[in-house]
């Protein structure tokens, strides 16, 4: 299995944004089977939430989680 956790703080120079922020926040986790020597399931889920300090933030902000399962074979 595997844990990852990521945060992105950044300032706009310039423009009408100047000064504001955006904060970006990604935790991520997959575990991984093998099912065979060369066959493997895999399921990962990934959530992800933007915040910003720009104008019209409530139009920019989101959140989204993604789930992706699989099957790798190798030889």
């Amino acid at each position: 299995g595997n844990v990852d956790l990521r945060y992105q703080h950044s300032i706009y120079n310039g423009g009408a944004d100047d000064g504001n922020a955006d904060d970006y926040f990604t935790m991520a986790m997959s575990a991984e089977y093998k099912i065979r020597e060369h066959l493997f399931a895999n399921v990962s889920y990934v959530w992800s939430k933007l915040v910003s300090g720009r104008d019209f933030s409530e139009f920019i902000d989101f959140s989204r989680n993604q789930v992706y399962l699989g099957v790798r074979a190798t030889y």
